[in-house]
């Protein structure tokens, strides 16, 4: 059987390089949290992906569409004159994010309290899973706050 989250993450090292040449970055620092990388090495245990999540899903999304039928998605939202997106792929009812800790990195404590600890080490670096299954990591993490 397929482990459809396990093959995503597996391809961390790949979205980051082509998300990168595809931005023309000279490096990869502005995907990781900056407070993480200051006392832990880069790698999947920094990433967070804040403000790249269009070009990581686009880059994923073309990957895992040689597999399954994968979907992109934009999700706008807007509170006064401030408008904001968030791009993210989808496979039937399986949401897969490569950017969802930027919504709940918290940096209290220079990035490396309870909460994040289990945010950046114990959860793969790109979600994969059901709208459940993301109620459920919440609920995990507002527990370690």
């Amino acid at each position: 059987m397929f482990n459809l989250s396990k093959f995503v993450n597996s391809q961390f090292v790949n979205i980051i390089k082509y998300s990168c040449i595809a931005k023309k970055l000279k490096n990869d620092l502005s995907f990781h949290n900056y407070y993480r990388i200051q006392k832990i090495k880069k790698g999947p245990k920094t990433y967070c992906g804040q403000l790249n999540c269009g070009i990581t899903s686009f880059i994923l999304g073309n990957i895992l569409k040689k597999y399954i039928p994968v979907k992109m998605y934009l999700y706008e939202f807007s509170y006064g004159k401030y408008k904001e997106d968030h791009v993210f792929l989808k496979y039937n009812d399986i949401i897969i994010d490569p950017t969802y800790r930027q919504f709940f990195t918290d940096n209290r404590n220079s990035g490396l309290s309870l909460y994040n600890n289990y945010l950046y080490e114990d959860i793969p670096p790109f979600f994969v899973g059901s709208y459940r299954d993301l109620e459920y990591m919440f609920n995990i993490l507002k527990k370690k706050i």
